[in-house]
């Protein structure tokens, strides 16, 4: 008889045993109690000191731990800051309402899902743990000389009644799971109605005040907020039309309702990388002077004699001290601040950076901008050249949204007749493929007609035209708007095909990495001889190998999964996220929990193939008892998010480490310390899958191991506090989305109830418990269908608009009266020291021109020319320092007396 083992279609050798063992990294149940005592013990302590470094650094570091409420008094929180501990107070007392309009609604429904997500541990908790740990512990009678966490859990018990009552455990936590969430889902469904009406009183304030700095109105901040109630995406129009106009009067011919605006979306991918590249340049523009500056305050200070004796009484060793001792109240008008910054870039030539042939690189970098400059205008000109109307006719709604026969007399599908006139009758033969189609906006004169629009479908051809919510103005990604559907497509094939090939083959990818790592096939490098010859060091290295590789590899899967959605049809920022969310959500259950369990089954299944004693009924019992044995290796993962692993996250050792340790020695220019300081944006796509993966190892585990739910209740507890403090205090949300999130949030919490049954109706089978096996499958059964109709439900009671007059009442009485609020707020938001910049210089003002573009004249407009950078901004008192410069510099040693 054959080895079975040889029957393998991937060969499994013991090195690759060995690596699949330290991957999992799980400890002997017979040590469980010491593994979990020295886990707890050093998470709690190293937590405990992470603590004490943030109390004793977040006064010290503000731009890191509390942007959001500098010199702004309106914020709940401002007034409680400069205390060591008086900030916590307003985690606590801020209310809801509060916090919603400070949040934004993306924020708040991510706060309320971690609540939803305590509550459930905590009432499972009190349900489950004391009921099955007292009867773990007390089955087993003589055998309570066992570890701790073991007679706490269902390890070895075989006794049916337990199995039973864990069947009974299971429909009640199903119930509790099902009911909150149906609970919570009601009330989210009124908030995201209530956005859908206005998406401005649900958008946060943060987001709205910077939004109506750029717009120089709170009213047009609004305005531009709300124009995505009003607003759909058109698709696959004929491509015939190539400019507003022709789109207005071919929407204007489908009567679909009172139109306010449209734009046809053009393809400005070519202008917005010119518009990148200008950017780019500015930057360096401002960098190189941010440098020169520095090299010219420490010429000033370091050659005191010759200053001193240039410059006279007004010399101090500080040259701003100097300058503003002078000129402090001085203003210059734009003609004087070009005079000024142009003799600055010719004649400040010794204090530049040089080319190899001694050429000055800030008269490179404005030769640079002078030409990308024009190249923008070109790009735009050929952009209104193409869009130049070039028919009279408007299309025809059947050539693009119906088949038009002719009933009375012709109802056959396929005649000789039809294919010898085939010209004549060429529109019923054709496969309307949306080839070289078209997409735009159109904004309606009022939400309900949008709402309506966007239930219907606007056409019965195959490939007709179809109609989608748009995104606020800001959140359009354009890159992908602009892509052509067919392209689209197909890319999105690949990605999806690259996606679960990548889910398929991490561990392999793991493994082989592992694998080409190993000392033992890299003799000839120095440091592994090293490793090799020492015995502690060689067993450390091969330890920690695996693991490490493995974390290393999950740390870059988001921008993995990134990369990959980009390739899709995504239209916005915040719908990027949302997919990012959901999909990577996916890949840690896969890849970090369920594989975990796998592998231990994987290592006995390779021992009993080499035995010869392979059985399904085995691999599932294996797969079974695979679930106990991890119990402790999840338990402490749990711990470790709990403790250091939520700290982490308050802590911010990135920009924590660069402020402090590199910040010092760079040089960096005004935008730059601008951007440093201002609160980095939170990226929902990646902090909630690694929220959310808690949630089906405490569900698994309940019955095996109930003291998971009680860690589980405490790690959400501790994130809601810790988010609560993110959302307040240290980030923001530049895109919302209107709680979208919420949504694939429930969708993976029904999946891991799922999970939970299917995982328990496993281990029973494991222990033969075939009765109690058999009466899981209703209860799956019924949740599958469940949780169906609930998504389905709640799905389109949040996308669609409500038809009954009260409701829409209701709605736009909410409206109103939030939209006035909400321009108050925004007109009582000040902030200290909110003053016009003097040391900003127009690129316009130097001739370099630009101009607006006669695309459209909606709030959907060229992308580029609003997110473009439009201004130099030079150092703190620029102006008066070169004109100090120029003024009393008797000797001319800056060079700048021209």
């Amino acid at each position: 008889m054959s080895d079975p083992g040889s029957k393998l279609p991937i060969k499994i050798d013991e090195e690759d045993t060995k690596t699949l063992g330290n991957l999992t990294g799980l400890g002997q149940l017979e040590d469980c109690d010491q593994v979990i005592r020295s886990n707890g013990f050093t998470q709690v302590f190293g937590a405990l000191a992470l603590i004490v470094v943030y109390f004793i650094c977040r006064n010290k570091t503000p731009w890191v731990y509390y942007p959001n409420i500098k010199n702004k008094p309106q914020h709940p929180c401002y007034q409680h800051n400069p205390g060591l501990f008086s900030w916590i107070g307003p985690l606590i007392t801020t209310k809801d309402t509060q916090l919603l309009s400070m949040v934004g609604l993306d924020g708040f429904m991510f706060l309320q899902m971690l609540k939803l997500l305590y509550r459930i541990c905590f009432f499972l908790s009190l349900i489950v743990v004391p009921f099955l740990c007292q009867w773990f512990y007390t089955i087993r009678g003589s055998k309570r000389d066992s570890q701790l966490f073991i007679l706490l859990s269902l390890s070895d018990i075989k006794d049916i009644k337990v199995y039973w009552c864990i069947l009974a455990l299971a429909h009640i936590i199903t119930a509790i799971v099902l009911y909150m969430v149906f609970i919570y889902y009601k009330r989210f469904v009124t908030l995201r109605q209530l956005y859908l009406a206005a998406p401005a009183t649900m958008t946060s304030v943060s987001q709205m005040k910077k939004l109506s700095k750029e717009l120089c109105d709170d009213q047009n901040a609004i305005d531009f907020i709300n124009i995505s109630s009003r607003t759909v995406i058109i698709d696959r129009l004929p491509p015939t039309i190539k400019n507003d106009l022709e789109l207005l009067k071919y929407i204007e011919s489908l009567k679909i309702g009172d139109i306010e605006s449209v734009s046809l979306i053009h393809n400005t991918y070519r202008l917005q990388k010119m518009y990148e590249e200008r950017d780019a340049v500015i930057q360096d523009i401002e960098k190189e002077i941010a440098t020169s500056f520095v090299k010219i305050k420490k010429y000033f200070k370091a050659e005191k004699d010759k200053c001193r004796a240039s410059f006279g009484e007004l010399y101090t060793e500080d040259l701003e001290r100097s300058t503003l001792a002078l000129f402090e109240s001085m203003n210059f008008t734009l003609e004087e601040k070009v005079k000024i910054f142009n003799n600055f870039c010719k004649y400040a030539d010794k204090f530049f950076s040089k080319t190899f042939i001694g050429r000055s690189i800030i008269n490179l970098h404005l030769v640079r901008l002078n030409e990308i400059n024009k190249k923008i205008l070109r790009e735009k000109d050929r952009l209104e050249d193409t869009s130049k109307e070039n028919q009279l006719d408007v299309p025809k709604a059947n050539e693009t949204l119906y088949v038009d026969m002719d009933v009375k007399n012709d109802v056959s599908f396929f005649s000789i007749s039809q294919v010898l006139s085939f010209r004549k009758n060429s529109d019923l033969f054709s496969l309307d493929l949306p080839i070289n189609r078209r997409k735009g906006f159109i904004t309606f004169k009022d939400q309900r007609t949008a709402g309506i629009v966007r239930q219907t479908k606007l056409g019965t051809r195959v490939f007709s035209s179809n109609i989608e919510p748009a995104p606020a103005p800001h959140d359009v990604l354009w890159r992908n708007i602009c892509r052509k559907e067919v392209s689209g497509y197909f890319l999105k094939l690949l990605s999806l095909g690259l996606y679960v090939l990548f889910n398929l083959f991490f561990l392999v990818i793991v493994v082989w990495i592992v694998k080409s790592l190993e000392i033992e096939k890299n003799t000839k490098n120095f440091l592994f001889k090293i490793v090799l010859q020492n015995p502690f060091i060689h067993s450390l290295y091969r330890g920690i190998l695996a693991p490490l590789i493995y974390n290393i590899l999950l740390f870059f899967v988001p921008i993995i999964i990134k990369a990959l959605l980009h390739m899709e049809q995504n239209n916005s920022y915040s719908g990027l996220q949302v997919k990012l969310m959901y999909r990577l959500s996916l890949f840690l259950f896969f890849n970090a929990f369920l594989a975990m369990i796998i592998l231990t089954s994987v290592l006995t299944f390779i021992e009993k193939i080499k035995a010869k004693t392979v059985t399904i009924e085995s691999l599932i019992s294996e797969f079974g008892s695979s679930i106990i044995r991890t119990s402790v290796f999840f338990f402490n993962t749990v711990v470790q998010r709990l403790c250091i692993g939520s700290v982490i996250v308050i802590l911010k050792p990135s920009p924590f480490l660069y402020n402090w340790i590199v910040a010092p020695f760079a040089i960096y220019t005004r935008r730059q310390t601008q951007e440093r300081e201002f609160s980095p944006p939170i990226d929902f796509g990646n902090h909630i899958p690694n929220i959310l993966l808690i949630l089906p190892m405490a569900l698994v585990y309940s019955c095996v191991c109930p003291l998971m739910l009680v860690v589980s209740w405490a790690f959400y507890l501790f994130s809601y506090l810790v988010y609560r403090n993110e959302l307040l205090y240290a980030t923001r949300n530049d895109y919302e989305s209107g709680g979208s999130h919420w949504k694939q949030c429930i969708r993976f919490i029904l999946f891991s109830l799922l999970a939970f049954q299917v995982i328990t109706a496993i281990l029973t089978f494991s222990v033969e418990m075939y009765a109690v096996f058999y009466s899981f499958l209703p209860l799956i059964f019924l949740t599958f269908v469940f949780s169906e109709g609930l998504n389905m439900i709640f799905e389109n009671s949040c996308e669609n608009f409500p038809m009954n007059a009260p409701e829409e009442r209701f709605l736009d009485r909410f409206s109103k009266k939030a939209l006035e609020e909400r321009h108050k707020i925004l007109g009582e938001w000040k902030e200290i020291g909110e003053e016009v910049d003097e040391d900003v210089l127009p690129i316009s003002e130097l001739g370099f021109e630009d101009k607006t573009s006669e695309l459209t004249k909606s709030y959907y407009k060229d992308p580029s020319t609003s997110m473009s950078i439009g201004n130099i901004i030079l150092p703190q008192n620029f102006y008066k320092i070169v004109h100090f410069l120029r003024s009393f510099d008797k000797n001319d040693l800056f060079g700048l007396k021209k």
